[in-house]
């Protein structure tokens, strides 16, 4: 944590506005890792203050918007996971970035498992992993561990019938995404 806290006193004393995020941004990775979830949202949430006002739309304010999605769903904040994810799943794919897509759709997931909706998690699920399969993406540790939960709470919720269904509808769903992206 020492190496993060120098970063951060380093991009602050330069007054780089991008150095700064990127190590807001490490922080609240590595924050995410240790299960400080309130922490990373909020080093994330700094993330994309930096990155709206330095105009940085196409790449850092969609991941920005996602990370604090993502800190908020693990921090069981509903309310302000759902409004980051529909902004930065909107800006995906206005962007026509299905990788991104493909990450929000893990978190969908995760927010309609808990909500009881099985057969919508499990779509989501595999609309989420056909995408990255299609782009080569692969998710980081945080991100797999919440997929792999959502996954094994699903299939546990679902009899194998309205399982099958809902992860092959996920796949076309997922082909839907990607024709949107190419366009």
């Amino acid at each position: 944590l020492a190496w993060s806290d120098e970063a951060i006193a380093i991009a602050t004393a330069s007054d780089d506005p991008r150095s700064l995020l990127n190590a807001f941004n490490c922080r609240g990775v590595i924050e995410l890792e240790r299960g400080e979830y309130a922490v990373a949202g909020e080093l994330f949430e700094r993330c994309l203050e930096l990155a709206r006002a330095a105009g940085r739309r196409r790449d850092s304010v969609p991941t920005a918007m996602f990370n604090v999605a993502f800190a908020s769903a693990l921090a069981d904040d509903e309310p302000k996971a759902v409004e980051h994810l529909e902004e930065s799943l909107r800006t995906y794919r206005e962007l026509g970035h299905a990788e991104g897509s493909g990450y929000c759709f893990v978190v969908q997931a995760a927010l309609a498992a808990r909500r009881g909706d099985l057969v919508d998690a499990a779509r989501t699920l595999s609309a989420s992993e056909a995408l990255l399969e299609e782009v080569g993406a692969a998710l980081e540790p945080s991100e797999q561990a919440l997929y792999s939960q959502t996954l094994d709470e699903t299939r546990a919720g679902l009899d194998e019938g309205e399982f099958d269904e809902a992860w092959e509808q996920g796949r076309s769903l997922a082909d839907a995404e990607l024709a949107r992206a190419a366009t």
